[in-house]
């Protein structure tokens, strides 16, 4: 589960989100000002392989870059000047990418972007396989170009029976052959042997042979060795005097990274479906027109509006008036602000009448203009509905108090006012405006006994704050105290449970 700092009041919509980043296969963590980590995700731990049970949010920056330090993250050096080195990048708040090469053989790439005040959140992913890929990749592509150094193109020519009787060495390279006599020697019939299609060669032969031509044309060919590769094909018929055809010639380029590229794509593109379709919260994106041009299923469940019904749509095609008015003037102000936007939305959704939080901030251009609007919105209702709850308990529980005809007066267990009724405030007159929450019990006595309001306080200041602190940390009974008028108050003390 995502870890973060706790705090007395519920979570707020940026801890919702974060919660829902938990399904990523990335580590996040998030550090503030004064670059504490207030908050990471699981993920985050596994990466790096701290130990769950030796970190917690709220722990400083500088408690995870000395543990890196001693097992040697690093490398080898001087650990406090490794640890220093570090934190005070860090405390420049920079936005930084970077690549780690840990003691395993992994790869983490390290993505930080600085936060508005101060701070960043700074993502972790595994790239290792990717890297190795690239890098594979990468040696691929050196030789392909290697290969075709003097001819990017292979360039064909063949019979209208089907043999390739002339090639050049960009084309041999391509499909593995040695030479371009090798082709030329190899390939007997160009429709079983080079096409993977064996029937695609028929079905093209006739438009070639009535003058046409065709670009463009995309298909997976078979290399020597039994391989396969897709290629992207231009090619014509050529025609002599009579109109016969006397050979057909083709310029070919091997796209096939490209292919991958696309498949790569659209995986990705799936994978970030799946994310979006598991989060708890409305996201969408629209144009600078209002067209939706994504949402995810969550915006289906709560609008009762297919997905496919969304797309291409405005708000005003979709929802009524009064929803697509209010939905439309937060996104003027959004791009006419060039910023995020908070705020809080009451909507009629499938399931009865909904508080939203949406924050909604513009996708930028490369060329820093605004290019779409993107909206998350997470469901506040209960939230709001135990926060109401909550403040009503507390006025009754003040008001009861303020009925209370004795003075009562309630400390934390850090000896700090919680609550006190007006009566209690009456019976030090001299300090009443000071008596407000969060005054020390300390603080509350020196200030009685130095103004007079507690009888003979002042003359043994030191040993009566000491008795008093005493008597109140550990109650035995009833006591009575002497205030400046004369009258005697009784006081009664009780430790509450914790």
């Amino acid at each position: 589960m995502l870890r973060v700092q706790q705090r007395a009041d519920p979570p707020d919509k940026s801890a919702i989100l974060g919660m829902a980043l938990e399904h990523m296969d990335q580590g996040i963590s998030v550090v503030d000002a004064d670059l504490n980590v207030v908050a990471f995700n699981r993920r985050f731990l596994e990466l790096l392989d701290f130990p769950a049970d030796q970190f917690k949010p709220g722990d400083h920056f500088e408690a995870f870059i000395r543990y890196n330090a001693r097992r040697g993250e690093y490398g080898a050096g001087d650990v406090d000047r490794q640890v220093s080195e570090r934190v005070a990048l860090a405390k420049r708040f920079e936005p930084h990418v970077f690549e780690r090469s840990r003691p395993n053989g992994s790869v983490i790439e390290v993505r930080g972007t600085p936060m508005p005040g101060g701070g960043f959140v700074t993502t972790y992913t595994d790239v290792t396989e990717r890297r190795r890929a690239e890098d594979a990749l990468r040696w691929a592509e050196r030789e392909f170009r290697d290969l075709f150094e003097h001819a990017p193109v292979g360039i064909y020519r063949s019979t209208a029976e089907g043999r390739f009787i002339l090639a050049n060495p960009a084309f041999a390279r391509m499909l593995g052959y040695d030479s371009p006599q090798d082709v030329i020697d190899s390939i007997d019939d160009i429709a079983t042997q080079f096409y993977v299609d064996p029937t695609l060669r028929s079905k093209l032969v006739p438009v070639w042979s009535r003058g046409g031509g065709m670009e463009g044309l995309e298909s997976e060919v078979q290399r020597k060795d039994g391989s396969k590769i897709w290629i992207a094909e231009c090619f014509r018929a050529v025609f002599d005097e009579h109109g016969a055809v006397v050979y057909y010639e083709g310029f070919v380029e091997d796209i096939t990274e490209r292919k991958r590229a696309e498949q790569a794509q659209r995986e990705s593109d799936g994978r970030l479906r799946a994310i979006a379709d598991h989060s708890p919260a409305v996201i969408c994106l629209k144009d600078l027109d209002g067209r939706y041009v994504f949402v995810n299923h969550r915006f289906e469940e709560l609008h009762g509006i297919a997905l496919d019904a969304a797309i291409g749509r405005t708000a005003h095609d979709l929802f009524p008036q009064g929803y697509a008015d209010a939905f439309s003037a937060h996104d003027r102000k959004v791009l006419e602000s060039a910023a995020a936007i908070e705020q809080k939305q009451r909507i009629q959704s499938t399931s009865g009448e909904l508080t939203l939080s949406e924050l909604k901030f513009p996708i930028m251009s490369a060329a820093g203009q605004p290019a779409a609007i993107a909206m998350i919105a997470t469901d506040i209702t209960e939230r709001d509905a135990a926060e109401a709850s909550r403040r009503q308990s507390e006025q009754r529980l003040i008001d009861a108090v303020e009925s209370i005809s004795e003075g009562f007066a309630l400390f934390d267990a850090d000896d700090r006012l919680v609550l006190c009724n007006s009566r209690f405030r009456d019976l030090y007159p001299g300090i009443r405006d000071k008596i407000q929450p969060g005054m020390p019990f300390e603080e509350m006595c020196t200030a009685a006994a130095t103004r007079g309001i507690v009888h003979d306080a002042a003359e043994r200041l030191d040993e009566w704050i000491k008795w008093r602190l005493e008597q109140h940390r550990n109650p035995s009974g009833p006591h009575l105290q002497q205030v400046e008028d004369g009258h005697w108050i009784q006081i009664n003390e009780r430790k509450t449970a914790e």
